[in-house]
Parts: C-alpha cells; sequence; structure tokens
C-alpha cells in the first residue's frame, strides 16, 4: 500500500474497481510506449531507405537514360517561283502616322476648388447646389438628393 490508500478505506467492490483501472492505465501505457517505439523505427527505416536511394546509384555510377530527344531543325527549301513572285518593292507611310499616335506631353492633374468654386462650378455646368455641414462633415447638396463630399 502507498501513502494514498492508508488514508482511503474501500469496499471490496471499490477496491476491485481499483485495480481494473490501474491495470486500464498501465496497459495503454504500454500501448503508448510500443507505438512509439514502432513510429520512431519506422521513421528510421525510410530515412535509410531514402538515403540509399539516392546514394547507391551514385556509388554504381548508374546514369539516367536521356528522356527529351532533340530533333535538329530542318532547312525548308522554298521552290524558286515562289521566291521570285513575291517582290516588296516600295512600302508606303503615312506622313501623320507619328502625330497621330503621339501621347501628348500635357500632364493632366487634379484642379483644387475651395467650396465656394465648387458651387460656381456647379451651378455653371447646370446643377446649382449648396454645402450643409453635418457632424462635422461638409455636404454637397443639391435638388433631387444629395452627395456626400
Amino acid at each position: 500500500m502507498n501513502e494514498y490508500e492508508e488514508d482511503v478505506r474501500l469496499s471490496a467492490e471499490g477496491g476491485a474497481r481499483r485495480a481494473q483501472i490501474l491495470e486500464f492505465a498501465q496497459s495503454a501505457a504500454k500501448t503508448r510506449r510500443r507505438y512509439r517505439r514502432v513510429r520512431v523505427g519506422a521513421g528510421a527505416m525510410i530515412g535509410v531507405m531514402i538515403a540509399l536511394a539516392v546514394m547507391v546509384p551514385r556509388q554504381l555510377g548508374w546514369q539516367r537514360e536521356e528522356q527529351i530527344s532533340f530533333i535538329p531543325p530542318m532547312r525548308v527549301e522554298w521552290p524558286r517561283d515562289v521566291r521570285q513572285a513575291v517582290v516588296v518593292r516600295f512600302i508606303e507611310t503615312d506622313q501623320t502616322l507619328v502625330e497621330r499616335l503621339r501621347i501628348s506631353g500635357e500632364a493632366r492633374g487634379w484642379v483644387v476648388l475651395s467650396d465656394e468654386g465648387l458651387l460656381d462650378q456647379l451651378a455653371l455646368a447646370g446643377r446649382p447646389a449648396g454645402l450643409a455641414w453635418i457632424h462635422d462633415r461638409a455636404m454637397v447638396v443639391y435638388r433631387g438628393g444629395r452627395r456626400e463630399r
């Protein structure tokens, strides 16, 4: 008996149950130890097999067969009459081509407007509006609804 069993007095059924629980715990511990040993051994075996698979062919001088075949380029001979039939003598170039495709150097930038400038521009565009301040936020209000600025 150990120090814990001295303080506890169990009935016959309790003692039998305690012995059964101890047997289950010891069996589970033994199974875990066995699985741990098997896992370590299996890992070591896999490592050895991988090392052998890499080292043995190198030690024996084995080489892989060439899997990619090289096909040399073929020279195609055109018939003489085809080469003489197509002749480019003059290509006409549009003189305004460069001007039409040129990207303008003008930088398009943002215009910074004051509140009054914004209202003036909206009025000129036919959308008269006003500013309303709600909870410290300026709202552009115009006829037909409002848009937040």
